[in-house]
């Protein structure tokens, strides 16, 4: 009895670990994904090297919203 209440314990503690690592491992692709897009937001320029302004306004006014929300 104690060796199947042993085992049982074990593989729920090893289910428990799978569902948080599959989460963090979600969490990190989302934070990813959000840095990629804000930096390509970002990183535009014209042709003469300045930064893309309409980028930059449209990005502030999301932060703002978001941030209203």
């Amino acid at each position: 009895k104690k060796i199947e209440q042993k085992r049982s314990n074990e593989i729920l503690k090893k289910k428990e670990g799978r569902t948080c690592r599959s989460f963090r491992s979600k969490t990190k692709k989302l934070a990813k994904q959000k840095r990629l897009e804000r930096t390509k937001m970002i990183s535009k320029r014209t042709k003469k090297g300045q930064p893309l302004m309409k980028d930059r306004i449209e990005f502030l006014l999301k932060q703002i919203q978001d941030s209203k929300s």
